[in-house]
């Protein structure tokens, strides 16, 4: 039996879904998806899986951290410049993009009625009624959460931005994975309101594809951002040549997720979660957010350290966007999914986004620190790599990578890294930081 109160709000929410709709449907009718063959219903109320996601949801409200809640507030708001601006730039506003901030307003406008209507057929409450300890850190919502919103607007995003920008397609999948998990962590939404949203969103963006008043608009919209980007060219390489580093014929692709060889990975890393210490965890969350001077400082000592070395905290600061350039446009070849997305045995120790997993970030990044460091005190070179070596190493233990992954990453980042080593300009600036190390060098040799 329906309750007095469920029925008011069906009906409010109803009539707000009415309010919503636009005047026009010009990219896709408020009916034309069949909400309830698409999405399955939510977890029922006080069922086990309602009742594991409730606990989680508390747990990272708990132990929510600065980065997230930033994180949850970046995301809160709902616009297209939102994913445009960590992808291409802070150009991306609607002064810049007229055309493009109108298209995708219609796009939200047409999408809302959607999702209000899904979340009407379920009419599940949001997770901080059932939980009050639950404190959300954006300001809580006032619909029902099943499916989210933020989550079905964002993936429809990524199916649109897809088509009109194909080579950043692993970055729009990223957006809409980052909006996801600021819902969660914000405390807004149930993981399975999120992944209803994804679904929903990537159904609502393959309809509106069909829309020949769409195709018409993106045409114009392409138009646009070609321009801008033409007159915004992403940051170029400073210490390298992108010619000299041919990321396609340096790696294989990674193995297909159904292999026997990932298989064979996903096993490995179930078994090294089986043995994984509280000691170990606790590095590997370590090294997670490690940087150059916790890397270099392990090995030659405490003296190597930002504060006392500011020509060299300089130099690989600029070395770092390099390195930047070169982790995202590999990651972006092969959208490897992590190995947990994969397996539910994994329950990965760090947390990590949902960034395609192959090739190592952390493997690029160690392998050219190593690289970099042993030019500059070449009678520690081995200790650079054997501390490179346990960066992976922990990556691996983490669970977030496959094995293959780390080897991916060591072989990028030492390519990068002899690569950077034949650039004059380099070389120059080597020279400098050479002498600033000298000295703390000496007085440990006297």
């Amino acid at each position: 039996m329906i309750r007095p109160s469920s029925l008011l709000l069906a009906l409010a929410l109803a009539a707000q879904a009415a309010n919503l709709t636009p005047k026009t449907a010009d990219f896709i009718a408020p009916t034309a998806l069949d909400i309830p063959a698409l999405l399955p219903p939510p977890p029922a109320a006080g069922s086990l899986f309602a009742s594991a996601e409730l606990e989680l949801a508390a747990n990272l409200a708990r132990d929510r951290s600065p980065a997230q809640g930033n994180l949850a507030h970046y995301y809160d708001e709902q616009e297209v410049f939102r994913l445009l601006v960590p992808v291409l730039g802070d150009w991306c506003y609607a002064q810049n993009l007229p055309r493009t901030a109108a298209v995708f307003a219609q796009a939200y406008a047409e999408a809302t009625p959607i999702v209000e209507r899904a979340k009407a057929g379920w009419m599940r409450p949001r997770l901080y009624l059932a939980n009050p300890a639950i404190v959300p850190f954006i300001e809580r919502p006032h619909n029902t959460s099943y499916p989210s919103g933020h989550s079905t607007r964002s993936m429809m995003c990524a199916v649109l931005l897809t088509e009109l920008l194909p080579d950043h397609a692993a970055d729009w999948e990223q957006q809409a994975a980052l909006v996801r998990w600021s819902r969660q962590v914000g405390s807004a939404h149930y993981p399975s309101d999120t992944i209803a949203g994804k679904i929903l969103g990537e159904a609502i963006g393959r309809e509106m594809l069909k829309s020949p008043k769409l195709q018409i608009a993106l045409v114009e919209v392409r138009a646009e951002l070609t321009a801008q980007l033409a007159a915004h060219p992403p940051p170029q390489p400073r210490f390298y040549s992108a010619s000299e580093l041919n990321l396609r014929a340096l790696l294989e692709p990674p193995p297909a997720p159904d292999s026997p060889f990932t298989r064979a990975e996903l096993d490995v890393l179930v078994e090294l979660q089986a043995g994984r210490t509280p000691e170990q965890a606790a590095r590997c969350k370590r090294i997670e957010g490690e940087d150059l001077f916790l890397f270099g400082s392990e090995v030659v000592g405490p003296w190597f350290n930002a504060a006392a070395l500011p020509k060299t905290a300089a130099l690989f600061a600029a070395v770092q966007e390099d390195f930047r350039i070169v982790n995202r446009t590999s990651k972006a070849l092969w959208s490897r999914r992590r190995p947990s997305f994969l397996d539910p045995r994994l329950k990965p120790c760090v947390e990590f986004a949902d960034s395609p997993a192959y090739p190592s970030g952390h493997g690029i990044q160690s392998a050219l620190w190593s690289a970099l460091l042993g030019e500059l005190m070449p009678e520690h070179a081995g200790g650079f790599q054997q501390r490179a070596a346990e960066t992976r190493r922990y990556k691996l233990l983490s669970g977030v990578h496959y094995p293959s992954d780390l080897t991916a990453g060591q072989t990028v980042g030492e390519a990068l890294g002899r690569a950077m080593l034949r650039s004059p300009k380099l070389r120059a600036e080597l020279e400098a930081v050479r002498a600033e190390l000298a000295l703390y060098l000496q007085k440990r040799a006297a």
